[in-house]
């Protein structure tokens, strides 16, 4: 029926035999069960643990809110992330990492994929960047260095930080034209 048993988010244990030391029993035997359908229409389900009133099963409560952003925004792949040396080596760590889900063939790739995409969405913001911003601010770099050049004369230091900066200008400008 392609049901899934939702994890607590705040424990494992629904039932306890009030024993200490070695004797102690603890089991999960309260559980919400619900279907694959469901948990792919995005609403936030999450299920706690509530505090027990005395009895040996502590109740569970399960709580589902509606994310009020659009829920299919589609992933587009830049072929532009080709030119990043880490690129590759960082999707297939990506697609290893462990996400202990359970569920049928289909349902895990699909939060497979949902996984690789919030990940490639922090890398580009963090590691990648904006190739506009960064071209920008190649340009202002070298236009301060050909000043300097202008001004001060040519020494070998000078030459190299222009020519590094040159040759980073054209590889933001491959990007840009790749992009």
């Amino acid at each position: 029926m392609k049901l899934v048993d939702m994890d607590t988010s705040n424990g494992i244990f629904t039932w306890n035999n009030k024993r200490g030391g070695s004797t102690q029993v603890a089991s999960k035997l309260d559980r919400f069960i619900i279907s694959e359908e469901l948990l792919l229409m995005g609403s936030g389900l999450t299920v706690f643990i509530l505090p027990f009133g005395g009895s040996d099963h502590w109740p569970i409560e399960l709580e589902a809110s509606l994310i009020s952003k659009p829920r299919n925004s589609p992933f587009r792949f830049e072929n532009v992330w080709f030119t990043h040396l880490y690129f590759l080596t960082n999707v297939e760590k990506w697609w290893k990492e462990e996400l202990h889900l359970q569920g049928t063939k289909m349902f895990l790739i699909h939060h497979r994929l949902k996984h690789i995409k919030g990940r490639h969405k922090e890398w580009n913001k963090s590691e990648f960047g904006n190739i506009f911003n960064a071209k920008g601010e190649v340009e202002k770099k070298l236009k301060e260095i050909n000043q300097i050049l202008i001004t001060e004369g040519y020494t070998e230091e000078r030459k190299e930080i222009a020519k590094s900066l040159q040759h980073e200008w054209e590889n933001r400008c491959l990007q840009e034209e790749i992009f």
